[in-house]
């Protein structure tokens, strides 16, 4: 018996998601965990104890995950525009790369507009404060929005897979 409503016309099955498209896409969420688990296990702080190669290295190490993320999320928005993937999952993969983009964009953006403003108005400028747009935008928007494309991804990629599987069994 089919349900009710599924309408075969309405989802293609014999469109695949091109497999590097999917290597990408399951290595940014690896680069986003692995990039949490370290910042909330070591975080960039170097001990003045450290000699210079150790601080440079534990720099290194600490900084790799983000640049790695960046270039994920562009090759995914890459490969997501150049395929034939269309609808919701279209949306919602260009979201995941687009939000990995952002991150470090932001990132850069606050460093240089907070270190901007000191040098043009001097080091009373802030008050102890801090430029707030770019980094709301990059520690809390970017990190929302690439949890809401990549559950969004992974739902619809698993829907595709049930429907695909359950058109197999009526037909």
């Amino acid at each position: 018996m089919v349900h009710k409503h599924f309408n075969p016309k309405e989802h293609k099955m014999n469109e695949k998601l091109p497999i590097w498209l999917k290597i990408v896409f399951y290595a940014l969420i690896a680069t986003f965990i692995l990039g949490i688990i370290q910042t909330l296990q070591t975080g960039p702080v170097i001990n003045e104890t450290d000699s210079e190669i150790m601080a440079n290295l534990h720099f290194a190490l600490f900084i790799i995950p983000f640049i790695l993320f960046f270039a994920l999320g562009a090759i995914l928005i890459f490969l997501t525009l150049k395929s034939k993937v269309k609808g919701m999952l279209r949306i919602f993969l260009l979201l995941t790369g687009c939000s990995a983009v952002g991150f470090l964009i932001f990132v850069l953006l606050h460093n240089f507009v907070y270190g901007l403003l000191i040098y043009l108005f001097g080091e009373g400028f802030w008050n102890g404060g801090d430029e707030l747009v770019f980094f709301i935008l990059a520690t809390m928007v970017c990190p929302i929005v690439f949890l809401v494309g990549t559950i969004g991804s992974i739902v619809l990629l698993t829907k595709k897979a049930y429907l695909k599987i359950r058109t197999k069994n009526i037909f």
